[in-house]
């Protein structure tokens, strides 16, 4: 189940307390309203009581789907990485439940991403794999500050009868500069190829026990290995 406490959180216009629910944990299979309210931003919304501020107060929350077995660590602020190093922390032996897959993700676009990966089924790992090399194919046109991030898979019949695409488009967004979004899609063969080269190189897996943010910072560091 989802657990929450209720914080007061000081007024910066008139500086009275009022209170807030945070969230320390979030299980969509049982509160599936929650996860809207997470991915809109509207868990994060406060009000004054007194002056009637509005503000956002972000926090941390362990996201859990029970259906797709996996949990997300999520820190709300985009931290800024060191390529050659890559955050790691142990799961406590309390939650870890065979077959599930344990990730820590920061920012909550990267949040969307990793919920949309892992709900569609698809190997995160092989995803960001994906991103780094399509990144160094100049056909692509993906500019070095330009963000890359999974949508979905597309497997429409239409798609399917009026291209070669016969195991369906795998679709990713890149955001600019100016933050304008533009789909891009490849066959789902290329995903499959990248999935059978994680599977292949060590330097890909994860130790036992050990939560990750697998981004492309993570796979910049384990291609240098």
């Amino acid at each position: 189940m989802s657990e929450c406490q209720v914080k007061q959180i000081k007024c910066p216009r008139c500086h009275y307390d009022s209170p807030m629910t945070v969230w320390n944990s979030i299980n969509t299979d049982i509160d599936c309203q929650l996860k809207d309210k997470l991915l809109n931003g509207e868990l994060f919304k406060w009000k004054c009581e007194v002056c009637e501020l509005e503000a956002i107060v972000p926090f941390s929350t362990l996201y859990h789907d029970m259906q797709h077995r996996f949990m997300l660590f999520f820190e709300p602020t985009e931290t800024e990485q060191d390529e050659h190093q890559a955050p790691e922390v142990i799961v406590p032996e309390n939650l870890r439940i065979n077959g599930y897959k344990y990730r820590v993700v920061h920012g909550m676009n990267n949040l969307r991403e990793k919920i949309s990966i892992f709900e569609s089924e698809l190997n995160d790992v092989a995803i960001e794999r994906m991103k780094f090399f399509l990144r160094l194919n100049r056909e692509n046109h993906i500019r070095a500050n330009d963000r890359l991030y999974f949508y979905q898979v597309e497997t429409g019949r239409e798609l399917v009868e009026s291209s070669d695409c016969q195991r369906g488009a795998i679709v990713f967004v890149k955001v600019d500069e100016d933050d304008q979004p533009t789909p891009i899609a490849f066959k789902m063969e290329m995903y499959y190829d990248y999935l059978l080269s994680v599977e292949k190189d060590p330097r890909m897996s994860l130790s036992e026990g050990v939560c990750a943010c697998i981004d492309e910072n993570w796979i910049m560091k384990q291609m240098q290995r």
